[in-house]
Parts: C-alpha cells; structure tokens; sequence
C-alpha cells in the first residue's frame, strides 16, 4: 500500500515541480524585463507580477521546495555562466597568446627591417664611392685625352720644325719658307672652317 502512495504522490510532486520551475522561470522573466526596460512594461506591473507569484508559493506552503528549486535554478544558471567564462577566458588566452606571436613576429620583421637598411646603407655608401671614383677616372681620362691632343699638335708643330730646320741645314731657304708658309695657311684654313686635326 506504501507503495501505491507514493506511486501516486509521484506524478503531483512531479506536477508542483514542474509548477514552481515555472515560477522561476517567470520571476527570471519578469526581472530581466525590468532589468532591461522591457516594451510595455512599467515597474508596476513587473511588481505586481512578482508578488502574486511570491503570494502563490506561500499560500501553498511550498516555501521549501521553491527554495529548492530556485537553488537549483541559480547553481545552474552559476554552471552556465562559468561555462560562459572559461570558454570566453579560452579565447582571451588565444588572443593573448597570438598577440605575443604578433610581437614576436613583429621584432623579428623589425630587425630584419633593420639590417636591410643596414645593407642598403652599406650599398649604397659603396655606390656612392663608384661613382665618384667613376667621376674621377673620367677626369683623368679627359686630361688624358685632352694632352693626347695637345702632344699630337706640339709633334705636329715639332714635324714641322724639324723638316724646316733640315732644309735650312742644306741651304734650302725657299723650300723652309714653303713648309712654313703651308703649315701657317693650313692652320689660318682649319680655324676659318671650324675644323679640328
């Protein structure tokens, strides 16, 4: 006979639990509309509806079983919160944990950066040295050239001298005036047309 007792209290102890779940469940709603200033609701309301609910539990004398539940509800509700956190504390560690890449990728990236310029300085000093000493060959090579140009025309001149002075050593005294006289016209001829020997 026991056991038909409590076979039959069973199902009503199921249904009031399953009644004062849901007044938790309408105290959670009622206070998190408040909470975030629900449409259509004033404080009022939201207190009125608390109360008939607080009202209810009493005049059932459940006091103990809402506040079992209500315990359960909360311990739950702390389960699903830290759950919240640790999954949210993996991701900040991630993140933490990638920024720390980042920084490390970026003073890697940095030094490399470093040594490039490094490089491009040393490079570039280098260039700068060739060039100038480019500039310099290219002097000395026009001052080559320029007293190439000045020995051909003193040989010139010097060719001209000795075969005057050869003439004048065997008394050709007209032939030396000649030689002389056509290096003069050809001299006054090449600075008339502009050209160059």
């Amino acid at each position: 006979m026991a056991e038909t007792t409590t076979k039959a209290t069973d199902p009503s102890s199921k249904e009031q639990i399953q009644h004062l779940q849901q007044l938790v469940r309408e105290l959670v709603i009622t206070e998190t509309t408040t909470s975030s200033g629900g449409p259509g609701q004033d404080a009022t309301e939201n207190f009125d509806q608390i109360s008939y609910t607080i009202k209810q539990i009493f005049q059932t004398g459940k006091e103990e079983a809402f506040a079992d539940q209500l315990s359960t509800f909360i311990h739950r509700k702390e389960m699903e919160i830290e759950k919240m956190c640790n999954f949210h504390y993996q991701e900040f560690v991630q993140s933490v944990d990638q920024l720390l890449k980042v920084r490390v990728g970026t003073v890697t990236l940095r030094n490399k950066i470093v040594d490039l310029n490094q490089e491009l300085q040393e490079t570039g000093g280098n260039i700068v040295e060739k060039k100038k000493e480019m500039i310099e060959n290219r002097r000395t090579l026009l001052n080559i050239e320029t007293a190439m140009d000045a020995l051909q025309s003193c040989l010139f001149v010097l060719d001209i001298a000795n075969k005057v002075n050869t003439h004048i050593e065997n008394r050709k005294y007209y032939s030396a005036l000649r030689v002389q006289l056509s290096y003069f016209l050809e001299t006054d001829t090449d600075q008339i047309t502009g050209e160059d020997d």
